[in-house]
This record gives structure tokens, sequence and C-alpha cells, in this order.
């Protein structure tokens, strides 16, 4: 007779209990049965929450069983179980990938969908979960029945549920006649399918108990499963018990709560009151309609209308007939309504009775209160209490009202602890191929990179969520996520994106700069999917695009003729094109000459590092371990494995990774073939320094020779020998591994290699992979983002004033995220410790120059002689007495590529025409917020202007060329900025100012100390020549009207 407690893994409790489910009743028998079948390879179809599935896992790893376990759902809900979103998977993730993504793996795809990638007879146990109907269980059952290996077992929950279209208990009947079967009635029942001959004696008891046996094993699990019942209801009363504590926070709205409920009673009194009053009308009108004088009024109705058609002549003769015998006149055709004016529109009666207090005005508690009750009365307690957390979360406007409350207490997090922007480093926004979470390869590599050298990173999902606003959240430092509105079934990789999308897209995007304050940015697009919203977010803020070429994406069977379309677009309009792998390079080359070759590389350190430990399921082989890592996808060469394997039996193979693909059957009978599944990323190390070669067995196709494999830099990090298929991109490297293209050859490299582990050679691959590290690759991709800008020259003229200098010149330093830009500083022989201040500081800041003169050349020489001295395509001209603010020269820069434009400027608080606005703030301390707070409302806004002052003044250097140096007739200065403004206009090129740009300016620093009657003798003086140039009259300028 079978005794469960031979098997005590029945009597543990489960670790994560997800929510509440009738499954929990079924969690002792599962691990049981885990514990007796040993499976292989376990498959659940329709995970949802996972509290069956990581029951199964936790019983897996607690019994150490090498089972590979998969969990399969579209984690999008059904009728039966609700619609849900992404915070279903993700919340799983947060129990699963931890603790089990060793061996388990989830696979978001359908059922239809995921069954090609199991072998037929691999599967020794299946949980069959789904959708809930007759049709479709059924289908479930024979689609996956090939792949269950003899022996096998199948569960099928819910047999004892007949209730709407549940349809497994009409199918489990079926099954009970063709099959050995046992049933549990509990927790709206189990049913146990045997798949051919039990393997063992105690299965064979478990499907041949007799009445009382089984009787007996039925009340054992189902008092079981209430044990594990009563532990999650006290969960939920736990949770309650928070939600109550919350409530009773509340506890000065009681009255209001009693008030609010006797007036809903009051209400619904009147309502059924009314209801009676309705149907006692209804009543009296149907009888009316039935009666004799009704079919004679109905009869005379029909009659006038044949005689006086609407709208006839006949009709028009009769009304004034009628008009002629009552005395009355004839009413109008109806008129347009139009709105009286209004200064004769009076006020309604403040006190008339049918005056309501407007919905936004209403007291909202009270709101929140009816609504919750109404849940209350019509849902039952739990709901009402779920009810009024959301409503008290809407009522502070601490979520929207399509985020769950797991939703709200993130975003609380998130606005508790804000994004915060480094305002001298440019934002960086990945469009990936893959999600974050996803095989830690090149996107996450380098904006870890980017991360660290101060730029914030915002990586977006691949997936979409049907929300009216985007959801950001903290990846880790100064990485951030982002998942985008929009359908949540869209598959990126063979899709496009429509106009609707697009347009839901940039106003997210729009959502997301307002909050975080993007002033400049780089898209890095990985996947030509992001296409459109890549070009039009750099169209609508300027930002580059960077396309990171890392495939032949034309080799990908979901790849569509549209994406295709896309990648030639993006490829000829991006900014910057990186080309992983040489026939890459070639290929975007001929696309777009601003294409560099940025292979791949490796984690060094992470890699390179010799565990401890190594992994038990490695030591315990015998040598040699002839290992590989990463994707088992269709370009994996199962075929060669396999011949390898049965060549040198004596050899043990292990493949890491999550298979793909029905090939991978090939291998998984022999014995000296191990398949670990997917391992996390801070585990593949140990496993790596565990092989004696590693290998690339790749099948050669168009894809694999444009492939530059990340895992041969990791290989090499560990100094390991490496064996790999004879491709185009790989062959790069035959200097540090070996090629093969044929069994012998894959066979001699093998064995060389083994032969081969000298510390010489263990050496010469450890410094390859040094040199290849992602951090030279992040330097790499500096130079190539700090190129795509064109050099800015920034031309200061000193004398004196060190203070304002020593100001500017940190303002610059912080606030400047503009990458590619030099600072030319000409002193005019100041005497206050600015030229020895000015010398070290150029000598800390490599882009920085001094010219140091000997005698005060005045302004306008001064700066013609940094003009002479810059090396930029644009020239900023900039006073020392500014304090300049995020983005300034970023989009005086952007600006300035305008041809139509001459010179551009920022608004400011000092100047003495249109640029200057009033300022609120006190000190300049303040100054930042306020001019984030002006410009963020003002993107995009320029206006003309007659002329600008030269305080802050950004022209390109063919206008200067064109235009020539400043007049220096004018001396220490004053006039030169109206002359050089008319010299501009004379080439029919535009001045303006920018709204979206703003640069504090001290004001006359550089005269405040000469005396009044010096300044305006100066004055006078410079006016009468700049008059006597243009033989003009001089006008005063003029700031903006209010």
């Amino acid at each position: 007779m079978l005794n469960p407690l031979d098997h005590p893994i029945c009597l543990t409790s489960p670790k994560f209990l997800t929510r509440y489910s009738t499954w929990q009743g079924h969690i002792p028998f599962g691990m049981y049965l885990v514990d007796l079948l040993k499976p292989d390879l376990l498959v659940e179809l329709g995970v949802e929450f996972g509290l069956s599935y990581l029951s199964f896992c936790q019983a897996v790893k607690a019994l150490g069983l090498k089972t590979r376990c998969f969990g399969v759902d579209t984690w999008q809900g059904d009728p039966h179980t609700g619609v849900y979103g992404a915070e279903v998977l993700l919340s799983l993730r947060e129990n699963h990938d931890s603790e089990y993504g060793g061996f388990s793996t989830l696979m978001q795809t359908t059922f239809d969908q995921a069954v090609s990638e199991f072998a037929d007879g691999s599967i020794d146990l299946l949980h069959i979960d789904g959708y809930h109907t007759y049709e479709v269980v059924r289908h479930d059952f024979e689609t996956w029945l090939p792949k269950m290996r003899p022996g096998g077992v199948i569960l099928f929950h819910d047999t004892n549920v007949r209730e709407g279209d549940f349809g497994v208990y009409r199918l489990w009947e079926e099954l009970k006649a063709r099959y050995a079967t046992f049933e549990f009635f509990h927790a709206k029942g189990l049913g146990v399918l045997l798949v051919g001959e039990a393997r063992t004696p105690e299965l064979k008891q478990l499907f041949s108990a007799s009445p009382v046996e089984a009787e007996l094993l039925r009340r054992f699990f189902s008092r079981q499963g209430n044990l594990i019942e009563l532990m999650m209801q006290e969960a939920e009363f736990q949770k309650l018990a928070e939600v109550e504590k919350k409530l009773f926070e509340f506890s000065d709205h009681s009255q209001l709560l009693e008030e609010t409920l006797a007036a809903m009673q009051t209400e619904l009194s009147a309502a059924n009151a009314l209801n009676m009053n309705l149907q006692n009308d209804s009543q009296q009108l149907a009888e009316i309609k039935s009666s004799d004088a009704w079919k004679v009024v109905t009869f005379l109705w029909k009659a006038r209308l044949a005689a006086f058609p609407r709208g006839s002549k006949r009709e028009k003769a009769a009304m004034r007939f009628k008009q002629w015998l009552t005395g009355t006149k004839m009413a109008t055709p109806a008129a347009k309504v139009t709105a009286p004016p209004a200064d004769k529109v009076t006020a309604p009666n403040a006190s008339s009775d049918f005056q309501k207090k407007p919905r936004s005005q209403a007291n909202p508690f009270k709101r929140l209160v009816k609504r919750a009750f109404r849940v209350l009365r019509n849902e039952g307690v739990g709901p009402f209490l779920r009810a009024i957390v959301r409503k008290i979360f809407y009522f502070f406007g601490l979520m929207p009202k399509t985020m769950s409350v797991q939703g709200a207490l993130q975003a609380i997090m998130t606005s508790r602890h804000a994004i915060e922007s480094a305002p001298n480093k440019l934002d960086i926004i990945i469009f990936p191929i893959v999600d974050w979470e996803f095989r830690f390869q090149r996107p996450q590599q380098l904006a870890v990179q980017m991360a660290e050298a101060g730029h914030r990173v915002f990586y977006l999902s691949t997936t979409f969520q049907e929300v009216t606003s985007p959801i950001v959240w903290q990846i880790q430092t100064s990485v951030y996520g982002i998942m985008l509105p929009g359908p949540r079934d869209l598959m990126i990789y063979a899709s496009a994106m429509d106009q609707t999308l697009l347009a839901q897209c940039l106003d997210s995007f729009q959502k997301i700069q307002d909050t975080v304050n993007i002033v400049d940015a780089i898209c890095i697009v990985d996947l030509p999917f992001w296409q459109p919203l890549a070009f039009s977010l750099r169209e609508k803020y300027g930002w580059r695009v960077v396309y990171d070429c890392m495939d032949f994406h034309a080799d990908f069977p979901e790849t569509t003729p549209e994406m295709l379309q896309h990648e030639e677009i993006l490829s000829k309009g991006s900014d910057l094109v990186l080309a992983s792998a040489k026939p890459l390079l070639e290929r975007q080359m001929s696309l777009n000459p601003r294409t560099v070759f940025l292979p791949n590389a490796a984690d060094f350190e992470h890699f390179a590092r010799c565990p401890e430990v190594l992994p038990a399921e490695i030591s315990a082989l015998g040598k040699p371990v002839i290992g590989y890592y990463g994707a088992l996808s269709e370009w994996f060469d199962f075929e060669l494995v396999e011949k390898l394997a049965r060549s040198r039996p004596e050899w043990n193979f292990v493949l890491i990774g999550n298979p793909m693909g029905s090939q991978v059957g090939r291998v998984q009978g022999l014995d000296n073939v191990k398949l670990l599944g997917e391992k996390r990323y801070a585990e593949i190390p140990s496993y790596l320094h565990s092989f004696d070669v590693c290998l690339i067995p790749f099948k050669k196709t168009p894809l694999t020779d444009s492939t530059n494999p990340v895992k041969l830099f990791e290989y090499l990090s560990a100094g390991k020998p490496v064996v790999a298929t004879n491709l185009v991109e790989i062959s790069n490297y035959a200097d540090y591994i070996r090629l093969a293209d044929s069994l012998d050859s894959w066979l001699e490299g093998i064995e060389k290699s083994l032969a081969e582990q000298s510390p010489e050679a263990i050496a010469r691959r450890v410094a390859f992979a040094q040199a290849n590290s992602w951090e030279s690759r992040f330097r790499d991709l500096s130079l190539a983002f700090e190129r795509m800008f064109p050099k800015a020259s920034i031309l200061i003229v000193t004398y004196n004033n060190l203070d304002y200098t020593q100001l500017c010149l940190r303002s610059i330093y912080q606030k400047t995220s503009y990458p590619n830009f030099e600072i030319i500083i000409v002193d005019n022989a100041s005497t206050d410790g600015t030229p020895e201040f000015l010398t070290k500081f150029a000598a800390e800041h490599p882009n920085c120059r001094v010219a140091l003169n000997d005698e005060n050349r005045g302004f306008a020489a001064a700066n013609n002689q940094a003009a002479e001295l810059a090396s930029g395509e644009i020239l900023v001209f900039l006073n020392n007495d500014t304090v300049v603010t995020s983005g300034w020269l970023n989009r005086l820069a952007r600006y300035v590529q305008n041809p139509a434009i001459g010179m551009i400027g920022p608004v400011t608080n000092w100047s003495g025409n249109e640029s200057r606005i009033d300022v609120t703030y006190p000190d300049i301390n303040k100054m930042e917020e306020f001019a984030l707070n002006y410009t963020r409302h003002r993107r995009g806004m320029v206006n003309d202007i007659s002329m600008l002052a030269f305080f802050c003044v950004a022209m390109r250097r063919d206008v200067w060329e064109r235009v020539g140096p400043l007049d220096e007739q004018f001396g220490i200065g004053m006039f030169e900025d109206d002359d050089y403004a008319l010299r501009v206009k004379r080439l029919g090129l535009k001045i303006q100012y920018a709204e979206d740009i703003f640069v504090h300016h001290w004001g006359r620093a550089s005269f405040s100390k000469l005396e009044d009657e010096h300044y305006q003798q100066l004055f006078m003086e410079n006016r009468a020549r700049f008059e006597a140039k243009w033989k003009i009259a001089w006008q005063p300028h003029k700031g903006r009207t209010k």
C-alpha cells in the first residue's frame, strides 16, 4: 500500500504563496508526484501567478533532481482568469528567477507556438491548466500528447467544475475510459493521467489503488491541502489587517460614512419607488396602446400625414388656415442658435433649488466612500477593502487609474526618490532588441558602462502596456527602465510601428521629458522597429540617433519586408552607425559613411576571476569537459555536437542555455551530453572555469557569418582554448582560437586544445581579452559620440573680475552636456590674479586654452584673437560675467545649424532689448530652477530680433568668415554688437533669440569699475563711430512688450 510519508516532500510548506487559488489544495500531491516520478523534463501550460509551477520547482530543488522545468503562458489572461498585465509576470520573476532560474525557464508565448520547441517523447510531467473550455483543453491535450514520454503523467486541474463554459470534466470523463487515471475531488478536482505503462512500482500502485486505498490517499492529500489553504488564508488576513490599519487612519470620517450610507439607502428607496412608478406608467401606456381609441388616433394621424406631408405646400396652407381660424401667428423656422453677447449674459440664480454643485467641487472623499460601499454591497468584503485602498491612492493623486496597487507603491517610491539628472552628461535612451532581464550582453554591457561614466540611461521594454502614461522604474544606479503605452500583444520582431502607436509613444516621451528633464539625448536603436520613433524624437527635440547594427536581420525567419525597409531608412539616416562585425561594417558603410566598427567585448573582470568553488554538477563529471553557454537556437549545430559526442564518448559535453527548436532531441538521449538549462549571469564564470575546452558550434549561415560572438571574448578572459566554426567574422580571430569546418577538423581542434594548456598560451589569450573589454569599447564609443556633434568653441575675454570668471567657468563645466567643445580664453592683461588662475585652470582641463595679453586690447580685438585660435565649427562668444544653465550649448548648437540663421542667443535677466525677461529668483542658487521651469514650456520657440548683445552669441564659422571679425575701432567695448548685427543682416541672414535657453548675465561687469562719467564718455564716442560708419542715427534698444 502506498504511504505518502515515505516521501516527506509532501509535508513541505510552499515557499511562495503568490495569491489565493484553489490549486493550493493540490500543492502537497504535486510535490509528492515530483518525488514519485523524478522527471527529466517538466512542463506547465498556464502558469498565471505561478502558485503551482513554483511549488513544482521548489520540489525539484529540494529533492536535488536534475529536472529541466518550463512554464508556458502568454501572461495576458483569458475569459476564465480575467485579463491582466505585465506586472503579473514581473512579480512572478521576482520569486522565480533568482531561486529557480538555473533549471527553470518561463516561456512567454502561446501553447501552440511553444509545442514545437519540445521533442516528441521528451516530457515526463505535463500540467495542463490553460483556458478550460472543452474544445480548448481537448486541443491542448491532443497537441501535446505526442511530446509525452512513455510512463509520463499529465495533470488536469478543475475536473470537478461544472459551471459556465468550463469543460475539463467532459474531457476527463472521456479520457478515464481510455487511460489509467487517478482523481482527487477536493479543491475543484485534479485529474492524474498515466501515458503508457508506469515506470515504478509506486506509480503502478497509485493508478491501480483499491477503492479503500484511493479514499485514504484522497483524505490525506485533502487534509494536507487544507493546511496550505489555512496558511494562505492567514496571509490574506494579515494583508486585510494591514488594509484595516490603513482604513483606521480615516476614522475621523466615520460619521460621514454613516451619513453616506444612510443617504444611499434613501436614494435606493427613492429609486425603488421611482421604478415602481415607471412600471405603473409602462403598464398604463401598454393598456392605452392596446385600446380601440389608440387605434383610431393612430389611423387619423396616418391619414393626416398622407393628406398633409411634412414640409409640403399642403401642410403650409393648412397651417395658414389654422392661423386664420385661431388668430395666432405662424411659427418661424428654427434659426441657428448663437451665444448672447458677453455683457448680456446674466448669472443664474444662486439660490435656485435646481443649482447643483459641479462634480469637480463635490466632496471627493464622499465620492470615494460612495463608490467603495457600492462595491461592498455588490461584491463583498474583499473587493470592498481593495477598492478602498485604490480610491485612497486616487484621492491623493498617487497613481493613475490604470495602474495596479503594486504599481502605485512603485510610483510613490519613484516620486520620493526623484530621477536625478546629470547636467554635464548627455542622457542615453536605448531602443533595445532584448529586454534588460534577458541574457546579459552587448546592449546591457554598454548601458552599464555609460551609467558608470555619469550618463543617465533609459532602457525601453520590448513589450508595451495598455496604460495611459509610461511606466518608469529604476533598474540599477543611473539605469532606468521605461515601458511605453501600447498594444500588449505587439511583437516588435515581426511588426511595424503604426501612426497610432507612434503618436502614443511621442506623447509618452513628452511626459517623460517633462518629468525627468531630458535636455539632450542620444537614441541608440538596436532594432529597426524603433526607427519611426527615434527619427521623430530627433525631429522634435534634436536628439541624435545611433543605429547599433549587431545582426544580419534579413536572415531572421520572423523579419518582414517592412522591417528591412525600416532598417535601410535607419542605416542611411542615422547620425552614427555602429557595426559589431566586419561583414556588417561593409554593408553599412555602403549606406552611411558615418559608420564605425565596434566589435563585441568581454566583462573581463567578471569572467577572468576564477571562483573558489566550481559547480557540483560539473565536478561530478569526468574529464575532459567540453563546454558551451549561450543561445541554443536555430543557428546552433546540434547535429555537429551529436556527432562529436558519439565520436568521443569519453568526453563530457556541457550545454548551458534554453534549448529552442526540435533539433535538441539529437543530443538529449546521449549519456555524455548534459543540458543544464539557462544560468544566471553571475553563475556563468563558475561553469566557464570548469570547462577544459570551449565551443562555438554554429551552423554556417549569412546570419552567423555576420556574428561577432560575445562569448568568444568571455571564453578567452578565462584563458580557455576555443574551437569555433570557420565563419567569416570569427575567422578574424584565428590567431587566438582554432577554426573547424568538418567533423575531423573539429575533433582535431578539440584534441589539440586539450593538449595545449601551457601558461604562455593561457596568458596570451587572457591578454587579448583584457585588451578587448567593455571599458575599452566604451572609450571608443565615447569618441564616436563626440564626433557626431560639430565642435563648438566657447570664446571668453577676461579683464579682471576673477570671481565672475571663476563662476562662469564652473557653470560651463557643470552644466554643459554637449560633448564636443573647447574653451578659448583671452585675458587682456588682468592684474587681480586672473592670469595665474587661468594658467592653472587650463593645465587641469585639456579642452581649455588660454592666451595672456600684455596689454588690454579691448573687447573686439580680444574676441577676434580668440576666434583665430578656435578650431570649432561653431563659435560661441560668451562674456565672463555670465552663468550658463543646463542645455544651453546643446540648443544653441542645434539652432545655429539652420542655414537661414546668422546669429542666435538666449533670453536673459540683463540685456537692453527683447531678449531680457522678468525673473523671480532671489539669488543665483535659485536661478537654475527658474531657468528649467521657464524653458521647459517654451521648447523650440525662437524669435527674430534686430541685434544681439555679445554677452552670449552663437554662429557658424562660415558666417564668421563671410561677415568678418568684430570692428576693433570700438576699443574696449560697446556698439561692436550693433555693428555686427547690421553686417549679418546685410547677408540676408536672420538674427534670433531662443526662449528655451536662459543664461544669467550679471550685466556691465566689465564696465562696473569705470566712473559713470568715463562710461558715458565712452558710450558717446562709440555711438558717434557707429553712426559715422553706417550714416544712420542709432536707435535705443527696446525691451519686450508686456
